[in-house]
């Protein structure tokens, strides 16, 4: 007697509805709007399973027998339609999330090259020409406090080289691009990408002028404009290719027991990955020469401060680091996540970074 020549169960019942429902879905759907291949396929096969497990639940038996899941006391072939289940899921999962951070560094990069390509237009209406020596950029997100004082304290020369600024814009809702333009062309996401994400911006830019040298520097006010010199001195003299600040060897603010804790946890880690003694991973003041940067790749939009490290590493670029002073916060809110859900997302971009 066949299966289907058997009572059939509620649970199979509910199963064969089940199956029918997600075909007919696929049917309707695929009728309504085109629809990726790989999904009709996927979900299809989700439907036409479900009838077939629940019509003949004898192929359970047969397909689960070698592993012990066929028949027996506690109904082991649910069991083992759930693990299956369970890894289907998993694996579509893996496969959702890849496709949104395709998507999205797609985004970053459309808003990346429409911020640069409007500076560079505003840069050749404002009649500046020429390749700059050194290049300071400044990532603002919100912060309109705190940027003029920034751009006032800003050096006219570092390392003996002339300093050219650029405040990259990250998709502000406040007067930060105001205040920025107050002071030169910015460049301006037209939406929040992140902060390592308007770095990025700003090396492409140094990339496409010519710069020799880039300098990064944070809006806030936490940081001596003034120091900057330490940071282009050692690559202009040709001992460094990457100079990295440093509040280690320098000196900063009293900060919580978590964040000193972090900077020591997080320097520690990063000197075993990278074979080479880092006490610093996350003081946004750097400098880089610009001719190494045409070889490094950067995924990381937020928390990349240590894929910068990973990646200068990977590509045998020589890496300092200079003591610099970290003050208190000169006006408006920090925007970093608790020090728990900071420090996680650190930890993975950093280890991600690595794995690459």
């Amino acid at each position: 007697m066949s299966d289907l020549e058997l009572a059939i169960s509620p649970l199979r019942a509910s199963g064969i509805a089940l199956g029918a429902l997600f075909l007919a879905f696929v049917i309707w759907r695929s009728r309504r709007r085109p629809w990726p291949r790989l999904q009709a396929v996927v979900w299809t096969g989700v439907g036409a399973g479900l009838l077939v497990v629940a019509a003949f639940p004898g192929l359970v038996s047969f397909v689960f027998g070698p592993f012990s899941l066929d028949e027996g006391e506690g109904n082991p072939r649910l069991v083992g339609l759930l693990v299956v289940a369970v890894l289907f899921l998993l694996a579509y999962q893996l496969y959702i999330t890849s496709s949104l951070d395709s998507g999205r560094r797609e985004l970053t990069v459309l808003v990346r090259e429409l911020a640069i390509a409007n500076y560079l237009r505003e840069l050749d209406g404002a009649g500046r020409q020429g390749a700059p020596e050194v290049l300071v950029v400044i990532p603002a997100y919100n912060e309109d406090e705190t940027l003029a004082a920034v751009l006032d304290e800003l050096p006219d020369r570092a390392g003996g080289l002339a300093v050219e600024h650029l405040v990259v814009v990250d998709g502000a809702g406040d007067s930060t691009e105001a205040v920025a333009r107050c002071f030169g062309v910015p460049a301006v996401h037209h939406a929040n990408r992140g902060q390592t994400a308007a770095l990025i911006t700003g090396y492409e830019i140094a990339m496409r002028r010519g710069a020799r040298i880039v300098a990064t520097l944070d809006a806030d006010g936490q940081m001596v404009p003034a120091e900057l010199d330490r940071m282009v001195t050692p690559i202009e003299a040709d001992r460094a290719d990457l100079v990295s600040g440093s509040r280690v060897l320098g000196s900063h603010q009293s900060e919580s027991r978590w964040r000193s804790s972090g900077v020591w946890f997080f320097g520690l880690v990063l000197s075993v990955l990278v074979r080479q003694r880092v006490t610093d991973t996350s003081v946004g003041m750097r400098a880089i020469r610009v001719s190494s940067l045409h070889t490094m790749r950067f995924n990381e939009e937020r928390f990349g401060a240590a894929e910068l490290l990973i990646e200068a590493h990977r590509r045998g670029l020589r890496i300092e680091e200079a003591a610099v002073t970290i003050r208190a916060r000169a006006g408006g809110e920090t925007r970093k996540p608790s020090p728990i859900r900071y420090g996680l997302n650190f930890a993975y971009a950093m280890f991600r970074s690595w794995l690459r």
